[in-house]
């Protein structure tokens, strides 16, 4: 039996400056569905970012989570 690897195919390399931009949308409350199409990634690799940020005390939850709306 194969072993399943989550999120096999999806792109966790973040360059510093898409760092800063993300941190950015975030702190400026936009939706995810919006740092996504600014970041032209998909809304899963920004949900994995946003989870990781979080954990890392980088970015601090808001008034509307994911939806933003700050």
């Amino acid at each position: 039996m194969t072993v399943y690897i989550a999120h096999e195919k999806r792109n966790f390399g973040w360059e510093p400056e898409e760092l800063v931009k993300f941190r950015e949308l975030w702190n400026a409350g936009a939706s995810i569905f919006d740092i996504a199409k600014e970041l032209k990634r998909p809304k899963m690799e920004i949900g994995l970012i946003i989870l990781d940020q979080a954990d890392e005390g980088m970015i601090k939850p808001r008034k509307g989570g994911l939806f933003g709306g700050a």
